[in-house]
């Protein structure tokens, strides 16, 4: 079983940081920002290059709950975030 892992301090307001496992291969991925109520609002392409760690800038965001989603070849998974 595969699972996103966040690292992040819960105060932050600007950027969100992903940790992907390794065991994950991602080419040509995609990674979306939904409402609550499955608008999108970013889209962000994403290739597992940087061992797994990723930086998402989330400052154009209003405070609220989101949905993180990723998409790739071999994987669809997803997460809600609260952007304080």
């Amino acid at each position: 079983c595969l699972h996103m892992y966040f690292i992040a301090d819960p105060s932050a307001k600007n950027n969100l940081f992903l940790q992907l496992p390794k065991e994950l291969v991602i080419k040509n991925g995609i990674i979306n920002i939904l409402t609550i109520q499955g608008k999108e609002v970013g889209s962000f392409n994403l290739n597992n290059n940087n061992q797994g760690y990723h930086e998402i800038s989330i400052n154009n965001l209003p405070q609220g709950v989101f949905i993180l989603q990723l998409i790739s070849n071999n994987y669809v998974g997803s997460k809600l975030f609260i952007k304080q």
